[in-house]
């Protein structure tokens, strides 16, 4: 893969009249709106508990570091680190390096979180590129052929073989993050921090892998709600705050509903975010052997499903029917697996998920309120029409069902038998 560099910095020989912080080079190609959704990513400010002149070695052991991947305004990737320097060229502290790479996205031979610790991501500059005279020439595109050294599966199933309860809340309160539109924030070591992100594009199919952001440390939480950031598209699902960043309290934002949070150190997070189903099975298969895992982002990325929410429980009911022959029957799952199917899935895979649905209706004797009725009847006439006899059978004695139980008129069955006239078995049913 080819990526081209971008390195952030505080410098004394820059072409500006005001030295300090600038771009002190980049590649060719590199555009000015990417240039400024990466500073605005990632600028890095030191958190304010800790010491105000560290020593190097302080630096390098308690100082968190920003790793991070997002997607650009123009469409480009980008992986990149904020390092904390420490003293800049005049003395003052406060000083730090961003270096990313920009690529084209469909180019990425791995999971963006693989980048990690990897030589070529740079974390210090030398004195000779800080004494270069200005301008820099342009930074070469890097050739990257290697990945996942640090960040693999033998280091994540290691990582997370006595954490799969972490792991499946921590999944979950992801999921309903983004369907309720607000940021996830999350409290552990600068390594954890690295390790989880890793984990959740692991367990995610590789389509959407590429499109999980995250950042694992951010000094302003506020600044990524703002309209700047909403226009750059810096929607990170997964945020790392330190609470000593800016004094962010896990202990009151827990409660807020202004954002999802999960203190791994502190011991504080939102309540009524229960993990679902697809939640645990890959938390326990990343865990083991990332078998579930890999046969789950198979059918998803054979479908046209292309998003990070809560529809991966919707997407994981239905392949858990369609491959296990297994289903847990509620009108809520029952209604998830119909939609699911009708927008996102192949004819095939629809007609044997109907099917299944049919037969276990056979085993279980369903009894569907009327507009769940309706919407079964029309997947079913639509993908298996070859077992229309048994969705009679289903049909009429939900109907009698209904009208048993009625002590007044069954207006909501008059209506749906009303609408089966219509139907594309009318040959069939005759009403």
């Amino acid at each position: 893969m080819e990526a081209l560099q971008y390195i952030y910095t505080s410098w004394k020989n820059g072409d500006s009249t005001e030295k300090g912080y600038m771009i002190y080079s980049r590649s060719e190609g590199i555009s000015e709106s990417e240039c400024t959704a990466i500073k605005d990513a990632m600028q890095y400010l030191a958190p304010k508990e800790l010491t105000l002149t560290p020593t190097p070695q302080e630096i390098a052991d308690i100082f968190p570091y920003a790793f991070s991947y997002f997607v650009l305004p123009t469409g480009r990737g980008c992986v990149a680190q904020s390092t904390y320097l420490g003293k800049d060229y005049s003395g003052r502290y406060g000083n730090y390096i961003i270096h990313a790479l920009i690529f084209d996205i469909n180019d990425l031979p791995c999971r963006p979180a693989e980048f990690f610790a990897e030589p070529y991501i740079k974390t210090a500059m030398t004195q000779e590129e800080l004494d270069a005279p200005s301008p820099v020439p342009p930074l070469p595109p890097l050739h990257i052929s290697e990945y996942a050294s640090v960040i693999n599966d033998e280091q994540l199933n290691e990582f997370l073989f006595d954490k799969e309860d972490e792991f499946a809340q921590l999944i979950s309160m992801i999921l309903v993050s983004q369907d309720a539109g607000i940021p996830f924030y999350l409290n552990d070591s600068r390594e954890n921090l690295v390790l989880w992100a890793a984990a959740v594009q692991r367990i995610l199919p590789s389509r959407l892998a590429k499109k999980f952001m995250f950042n694992t440390y951010i000094g302003d939480h506020e600044s990524m709600r703002s309209p700047r950031a909403r226009e750059e598209g810096l929607n990170f699902h997964l945020i790392g705050v330190r609470p000593d960043a800016n004094y962010f309290n896990y202990a009151t934002e827990c409660e807020s509903n202004r954002q999802i949070v999960m203190d791994f150190i502190g011991g504080h997070m939102t309540q009524g975010v229960p993990p679902n189903s697809y939640a645990h099975a890959m938390a326990a298969s990343i865990a083991f052997d990332c078998e579930e895992v890999d046969s789950f982002g198979d059918f998803v990325d054979a479908t046209s499903f292309s998003e990070i929410n809560g529809r991966l429980q919707d997407a994981y009911l239905y392949y858990h029917l369609l491959k296990n022959d297994e289903f847990d029957f509620s009108e809520d799952n029952l209604k998830a697996v119909l939609s699911f199917g009708s927008t996102y899935c192949s004819e095939s895979d629809n007609s044997d998920v109907g099917s299944k649905l049919l037969v276990k209706y056979q085993e279980s004797g369903w009894t569907l309120e009327a507009e769940l009725l309706a919407l079964f009847w029309g997947f079913v006439c639509k993908y298996s029409s070859f077992m229309i006899f048994t969705l009679y059978e289903l049909f009429t004695e939900t109907i009698y069902q209904h009208a048993s139980e009625a002590s007044e008129p069954c207006t909501n069955s008059s209506g749906l038998l009303k609408a089966k006239r219509h139907s594309n078995i009318e040959s069939i049913l005759v009403i």
